[in-house]
């Protein structure tokens, strides 16, 4: 069982299931007591090169070392390889949006103030001259940081000696502290095996006019490959754990026009707004994100991971909002703000990983234990909300929206639902894959208390699902609400993979849902919260992973109503 030692956390238990590939446990089991509660080809982009190409390394760290930590959970963190490998279910329920973070410590900080006129030098002489056994806070004044871009390595840290490295004061300020740095070998900021990071206040990517944009990822924090020419250690990382990315802008990050020049949907997929991989507990906090050639947010292979108050725009490239596969599990995505996503806007699992990169190798799902709350998504073309491989996963209290006038694409559906299937391929890291082809259904998931609407009547799919029922194994749908412009819900599927297959799915409204501003396209912007008289107040269905407070920090009644936001 756990002991947590620290009061703050708050917390919450989901989720059971078999064991596949993992050792059971009654402990686990017993510390996920109920049942609650992301797209590429995973190749070298989900993994995570030495760096040896980066840039400089901030030393420091024996590869083979095992420094023993200490998590928010109040468990050991090794940060010697490991093999990711927990007893089965794994503790979900830990994370939240509302627990105060390292970051915010009152410790006695060693202040470090670094100027633009330096560049990203400035950046790097300070973390690499910094004392590791004191709490540090580097703070980057106004300006444009050139250079080469930031690789931080083995830079492993304590709770009580954290490190926050912000701009300015740590408010997101778009384009303040703006980076624009070069040979980043895919990425702005790049964290491997480090812990007890913070990363504030910094602006990714220029502001667009006349077409500017950067071709990397903002911030990518990964761990690293622990002898990967060597197949006896396949799957074993040397995990980075206990990251803060708070209050930054990623914005503009692709490789200009595609082929087709199409400014509605960059094809490159070169670059997310901010990435995890081998990850252990990440909060991402109020990060604003939108022009991305590929995912907002991606996480693989992470654990315990909390994406909360984030807002989304604009993001026309190929991925996702957010999206946590490879084994991820204990996901958290909580009042996030979408407003134009051409694919699917939260992915509960994700797409074809390999088992290279997924942690654990032999996870018998892409993802477990994702809860989505409290989050207004607009105009997310392939569905606000996708399961891909995803078990005892849950949307409550989401509000899933079309506005009338987006018709740049043929889709608009509610929810998407299909089994992810592993891909192969051979890689840097131990070579081929392994279980190329293997089928990871959805199953044990949930989704209550939503609602979904097409303001026009123009939706295609409420529900789009694998027709042969791997997308839909044991799925709940109840209490949610459907609008489609008056009119009837499409059919698409049949049985279980039409949302007709699920008697208690929720009412299908003739009226208009009675939300404050159903929006336009471009605009104007959405406003999703329910007046006093909507069909949606005091509609709301008790379930343990509801929110107690909406999307706005309103705290709920007993009865809540049905989306994210109470009138």
């Amino acid at each position: 069982m756990f002991s947590f030692r620290f009061v703050r956390l708050v917390v919450s238990a989901f989720g059971v299931a078999s064991a596949i590939g993992c050792s059971s446990s009654s402990d686990a089991a017993s510390a996920s007591p109920t049942d609650a509660n992301a797209t590429s080809g995973d190749g070298s982009s989900d993994g995570s090169s030495d760096g040896s190409s980066d840039g400089s390394s901030d030393g420091g760290g024996d590869a083979t070392s095992t420094n023993s930590d200490t998590h928010t959970s109040g468990g050991p963190i090794d940060d010697g390889p490991r093999d990711g490998k927990v007893p089965f279910p794994p503790p979900v329920g830990l994370i939240s949006c509302q627990q105060p973070l390292f970051v915010d410590a009152p410790l006695a900080w060693a202040d470090v103030a670094v100027s633009p006129e330096a560049g990203m030098d400035a950046l790097r002489d300070a973390i690499n001259g910094s004392d590791r056994e004191k709490p540090t806070r580097i703070t980057a004044a106004p300006g444009v940081y050139q250079g080469q871009c930031l690789y931080v390595e083995d830079h492993l840290r304590s709770e009580a000696a954290p490190l926050l490295i912000r701009g300015g004061t740590g408010e997101n300020a778009p384009g303040a502290v703006q980076i624009d740095c070069s040979d980043g070998n895919g990425q702005a900021f790049a964290f491997v095996h480090s812990s007890w990071i913070g990363v504030e206040g910094f602006t990714f990517g220029p502001d667009g006019a006349g077409g500017s944009h950067y071709g990397d990822t903002g911030i990518k924090v990964s761990g690293r490959p622990y002898m990967p020419n060597d197949r006896q250690h396949f799957g074993k990382w040397e995990a980075s754990h206990h990251f803060v990315l708070r209050n930054n802008v990623m914005r503009n990050l692709h490789r200009g026009p595609d082929g087709d020049a199409n400014p509605d949907h960059y094809e490159s997929a070169c670059c997310d707004g901010a990435k995890a991989n081998q990850t252990e507990w990440i909060w991402y906090i109020g990060n604003t994100i939108s022009r991305v050639a590929r995912h907002g947010i991606d996480n693989v292979g992470v654990h315990h991971a909390a994406a909360c108050n984030n807002i989304f725009y604009d993001l026309v490239g190929e991925g996702q909002g957010i999206e946590s596969k490879g084994g991820s599990y204990d996901i958290l995505f909580e009042a996030n703000r979408m407003d134009r996503v051409f694919h699917r806007g939260l992915m509960m699992g994700g797409e074809g990983t390999n088992s290279n990169f997924m942690w654990p190798a032999d996870f018998p799902t892409e993802a477990y234990g994702v809860v989505a709350r409290n989050n207004v998504i607009v105009n997310a073309s392939d569905g606000g909300l996708g399961f891909y491989g995803c078990w005892n996963c849950t949307a409550t209290h989401n509000s899933i929206w079309f506005t009338p006038g987006y018709t740049i694409t043929d889709a608009r559906d509610f929810i998407r639902a299909y089994p992810s299937v592993l891909e192969g391929g051979v890689f840097d890291e131990w070579g081929a894959a392994t279980r190329a082809g293997e089928v990871l259904t959805n199953q044990d998931c949930t989704i209550i208390n939503n609602v979904f609407g097409a303001a026009a009547g123009n939706a295609t799919c409420p529900l789009d699902a694998a027709g042969d029922g791997q997308g839909t194994v044991r799925f709940t749908i109840e209490n949610n609400r459907f609008y489609n412009g008056g009119d009837p819900l499409p059919n698409c599927g049949e049985g279980p993979t039409s949302i007709l297959g699920f008697a208690d799915a929720g009412a299908t409204l003739t009226e208009p849902p009675g939300l404050a501003n159903e929006g336009g396209f471009p605009d104007p912007k959405a406003d999703l919260t329910p007046v006093a008289s909507s069909p949606l107040v005091a509609a709301g269905k008790a379930h343990p992973a509801n929110p107690v407070a909406d999307a706005a920090g309103k705290p709920r009644p007993a009865a809540g109503a049905i989306g994210a936001l109470e009138p």
